[in-house]
């Protein structure tokens, strides 16, 4: 098994609400985390997830206590995510945060087989 996790810091970003839940986080970290599972029965797996964490954006629009939005690995979401579309910053965080020897498509990084 081969497990990359990467945090970086983020400002400037706008706020994100989390379709799920209906919060809204002030984005300060974006994570990845890959994960490779070598010689199972159905072959090489991989899988991905990208969360944001910041402050909740409270009612009077002050920050709160810090939450985090997760699924953001694929750009258009899905039932679960009630098909949110991953904003473009964050995809763009996204692609710089991917090391090489993964396959951008596991974060939804690509156009018609070229990678963003």
């Amino acid at each position: 098994m081969t497990v990359f996790q990467r945090v970086i810091p983020v400002t400037g970003r706008p706020d994100l609400t989390d379709p799920i839940t209906g919060r809204i986080v002030i984005p300060a970290l974006v994570e990845l985390h890959l994960r490779r599972d070598e010689g199972t029965p159905k072959g090489t797996r991989e899988y991905a997830y990208v969360s944001v964490t910041g402050p909740r954006r409270l009612k009077s629009r002050q920050p709160g206590k810090p939450i985090t939005s997760t699924g953001w690995h694929r750009a258009n979401g899905d039932d679960y995510r009630h098909r949110a579309v991953r904003p473009d910053w964050l995809t763009e965080d996204v692609a710089g945060l991917l090391p090489g020897g993964w396959d951008p498509a596991l974060l939804d990084l690509t156009d018609g087989g070229e990678p963003r």
